[in-house]
């Protein structure tokens, strides 16, 4: 397999995951599964205390529709990997790239703000996982 399709592979990789997490994240957020995700965040709002129900029910919401967009912008990433960055498009590479930047920025720097550090960490990941191929391809689409 030549570096190229390696790297696109991984993109893949990341693509399924997030639809995954998307899915997992919608469906499963008011479960045990998702505890470890709210142990990490629900401290930052409601301190040691337990949320009230009608603020667990708007998280659950919020969840809800934020793994709805999890899930969405996977899918959007493997269609741009299968299709247009397959073909070494350049536009594909800056959509993908620019498109990962002002997720970072804005999701992040909110999160920052709010002193979510879990949050931070988590994007963090997705933003290395997904930069490190990218960087990988940004001379095959440049050529």
């Amino acid at each position: 397999m030549n570096r190229f399709k390696f790297w696109l592979s991984w993109l893949k990789v990341v693509g399924f995951g997030l639809i995954i997490f998307g899915f997992f994240m919608t469906f499963f957020n008011a479960t045990s599964l998702f505890a470890l995700f709210n142990q990490g965040i629900d401290p930052v709002f409601w301190g040691e205390g337990i949320a009230t129900k009608s603020a667990i029910a708007f998280r659950t919401w919020v969840y809800g529709a934020w793994g709805a967009t999890i899930a969405g912008w996977g899918i959007s990433l493997i269609m741009l990997v299968y299709n247009a960055l397959a073909k070494r498009e350049r536009w594909s590479w800056y959509a993908i790239s620019i498109g990962l930047l002002v997720w970072y920025l804005l999701d992040t720097g909110v999160s920052a703000y709010f002193n979510v550090s879990f949050n931070v960490i988590f994007n963090s990941l997705i933003l290395v996982l997904t930069a490190i191929p990218l960087a990988a391809t940004f001379k095959y689409v440049n050529d």
